[in-house]
């Protein structure tokens, strides 16, 4: 897993593994999951670390990343 943190946008990325990314989708406002063609994760974008403060607080003090997304658009759905 990596992180990078860009100091001018205040944006975080964490990368849970290598390949390509075939699309990204709302995991929340301010937030993005990358997959690949196959459904897995392959790392997340956080527009702010207070964006990202706000989701883990609101998850309860811990964010799981799904390893999988099976229906892309049940994803997007659910978030509604």
């Amino acid at each position: 897993m990596r992180f990078r943190y860009d100091p001018e946008s205040g944006a975080l990325y964490v990368r849970v593994r290598e390949g390509d990314i075939d699309e990204t989708l709302d995991l929340a406002p301010g937030a993005y999951l990358d997959i690949d063609r196959d459904g897995n994760v392959m790392g997340a974008e956080f527009l702010s670390l207070e964006e990202f403060a706000e989701i883990v607080e609101g998850h309860g003090g811990i964010l799981d990343l799904p390893e999988r997304v099976e229906d892309p658009e049940a994803f997007r759905l659910n978030l509604a």
